[in-house]
């Protein structure tokens, strides 16, 4: 099992992923095969997502949209590859919702598409994508994504790791059970059953992201999520931008005893708790899921 990084060192990506310069144009492709083993799914937005891919695709009333021009690549592709696509969230004032994207991985209740096998039920997994904020930017629009666990029909939940905005405009992983210690079921019932859940502790990140020094320019996220071992409260999550150690919760009790599903949902949310303060965007792009870390494009911004 990976071990979370406890301090917060400077390192590379170089030896888990190759990095490229922007000029390359490998952002555009990242998604043609072959693609590595560990890599679960992988979307490059090079056309607008579907229900061949997603499980709930939601544009917010038209706020959040597909742009042929709007990606990582775009602005350094030449030739025929010289447009590269993006999701872009629009929120006018005052508005909270602007859209969503929701995958479900492998074995689930659902009974419906799933990216990775059926069957397969994942304790471990990682996920990746890139985000530009628009120029000028201020103010925390609080949700970005989150990985859980859906235990039946009604999105009942076992457990939530949510990496979303926090103080002095930094993100923060906020992990929640909803599991008793040592239990065996989930006690929360429906989707986001906030008396049943257990804060399990958050841990924030070291950058100030949502600010105008760090908008109008492409941000790596990338996080890990590992359910506990039955009897053990070695359950982590913990997240990287732009290649470096941001922020990790460990010794985490995310399921108890409970093994009936396995992490099965990821969902990125443009969610801006009490409204946008004025008008913001929010690009989104290259998403991958994986078993295994998968690193950044980008040296560098």
């Amino acid at each position: 099992m990976f071990k979370p990084i406890l301090a917060i060192p400077a390192l590379t990506l170089l030896a888990v992923t190759p990095c490229w310069l922007p000029g390359d144009g490998v952002a555009a492709g990242e998604c043609d095969p072959p693609r590595p083993e560990h890599w679960l799914f992988c979307d490059d937005f090079s056309q607008s997502p579907d229900a061949s891919r997603y499980f709930q695709y939601s544009d917010g009333d038209g706020s959040f949209r597909w742009s042929e021009s709007a990606g990582i690549g775009a602005r350094h592709l030449v030739g025929d590859r010289g447009e590269d696509g993006a999701m872009v969230a629009r929120w006018r004032t005052g508005q909270v919702d602007a859209g969503s994207l929701k995958l479900l991985i492998g074995d689930n209740p659902l009974s419906e598409l799933a990216i990775d096998t059926a069957g397969r039920q994942l304790r471990e997994i990682y996920y990746r994508h890139y985000f530009r904020l628009s120029p000028g930017w201020n103010g925390n629009p609080h949700k970005l994504s989150r990985a859980t666990i859906l235990v039946d029909r009604n999105w009942s939940q076992a457990m939530i790791a949510h990496l979303w905005g926090g103080r002095d405009q930094r993100l923060v992983v906020d992990p929640v059970s909803c599991v008793l210690r040592g239990g065996r079921e989930p006690v929360c019932r429906g989707y986001n059953d906030f008396p049943n859940m257990r804060w399990l502790g958050k841990a924030a990140g070291v950058t100030p992201v949502h600010t105008m020094e760090q908008a109008d320019q492409w941000h790596c996220v990338e996080a890990a999520v590992s359910l506990n071992d039955q009897g053990f409260a070695n359950g982590y999550q913990e997240f990287w931008l732009n290649g470096e150690p941001e922020a990790a919760a460990i010794g985490l009790d995310f399921v108890g005893d409970y093994r009936g599903y396995g992490i099965n949902a990821l969902f990125i949310e443009n969610w801006w708790n009490g409204g946008a303060p004025g008008e913001r965007s929010r690009v989104i792009d290259n998403l991958v899921v994986a078993t295994g870390r998968i690193g950044c494009l980008l040296e560098g911004r």
